[in-house]
């Protein structure tokens, strides 16, 4: 829980440097980053590992990529106030290594990686946003098109394969909400580096598509648990 409220933070203090322009706000995730650039080459696998993708950070490699996405999003923002060396220390601590375990730590990370699934989609926004912060096409390649970068798998697969040409994901309402945030949000990314791959137009507008049904799935602002699971 610690770590979720760290993300949390770093994300909100990120967007209110970028508001604000009050180096208070930078300072408190650039400390943050360079904390975690310490511990994370210390970790081993997490203890309380009960997944077949344990983390590090977390029980599950999952939330290492939830992380990792919000945690992006602070680094952005901070990337100019950060000294050169800093940056040099983080990336080569704490943002390489933790993209190399979501992506390819063993191979069952890889598998969901590469997978057609909510966790496929938030290993894969994860590691393509850190990728474009720090200019590195290997990572937004593999994002996008799959470790193999053969289009077989990875973010643009996933947009063809998890939505009914309306926008319904095939996982259900309930996970609907929960991927939206990394689909839209590495959309926006995608948009902003890469405006010639027209991310919004793709597949007749999906991902708005996407958007719109999640709404319809919605009774008085609230989504139904109604997901893929058997129980």
């Amino acid at each position: 829980e610690k770590h979720k409220n760290n993300y949390y933070e770093m994300y909100a203090a990120g967007i209110m440097y970028q508001l604000t322009g009050k180096e208070a706000y930078a300072h408190f995730v650039r400390d943050m980053l360079m904390k975690y650039a310490d511990l994370y080459p210390t970790l081993g696998l997490h203890p309380a590992a009960k997944s077949e993708t344990p983390g590090k950070l977390f029980w599950q490699a999952l939330n290492e990529a939830v992380w990792l996405v919000h945690t992006a999003n602070a680094y952005d923002c901070v990337y100019n106030y950060m000294s050169t060396a800093d940056r040099e220390y983080v990336e080569k601590n704490l943002f390489y290594p933790i993209s190399e375990f979501i992506s390819n730590g063993n191979p069952a990370n890889y598998a969901v990686f590469n997978k057609m699934h909510n966790h496929g989609t938030w290993a894969t926004a994860s590691v393509g946003m850190i990728g474009y912060v720090m200019g590195d096409r290997n990572l937004t390649d593999m994002a996008l098109y799959g470790s193999k970068k053969d289009g077989k798998s990875g973010f643009i697969r996933q947009l063809d394969m998890l939505f009914s040409p309306d926008g319904y994901f095939t996982e259900g309402p309930y996970y609907q909400r929960y991927a939206i945030w990394p689909f839209m949000t590495f959309a926006q990314v995608i948009q902003n580096r890469q405006p010639e791959l027209k991310i919004f137009e793709y597949r007749n507008g999906i991902l708005n598509k996407a958007v719109n049904t999640l709404i319809q799935c919605a009774y008085n602002g609230e989504i139904f648990f109604l997901n893929d699971a058997l129980s």
